[in-house]
């Protein structure tokens, strides 16, 4: 990423839990299975998709899956776990933790 390697270890991550244990969010884009929860929505250009949160309390992750394509969209909210990368922020007060995904392309999920 711009020249730097990122180690795997801190790239991949097997849940939304094992993320939400890291002492501090990745400042550079993360893979990770998630869970859809609900059926997609259009939000502002974009469908998107809420996944499972973490079962931690500190910090809560939140992700979503956001995608221009409706195909792809409905593809994902039918499957039970997929693999995507995103990169995930705190909010204002530290809290919680966004993890939005975005794909353009097929390519970029693994549907399981």
């Amino acid at each position: 990423m711009e020249g730097r390697t990122i180690r795997w270890s801190s790239f991949f991550y097997e849940n939304i839990e094992d993320l939400a244990l890291k002492n501090s969010m990745p400042k550079h884009p993360v893979a990770v299975f998630v869970c859809p929860k609900d059926e997609f929505v259009f939000k502002t250009n974009a469908y998107a998709i809420q996944c499972y949160k973490t079962e931690y309390d500190n910090p809560i992750i939140i992700p979503r899956i956001y995608t221009p394509d409706k195909k792809i969209a409905q593809s994902i909210s039918e499957e039970v776990e997929v693999l995507v990368i995103g990169s995930p922020y705190k909010d204002k007060n530290g809290q919680f933790v966004n993890l939005n995904l975005y794909i353009n392309n097929k390519v970029n999920i693994l549907q399981q």
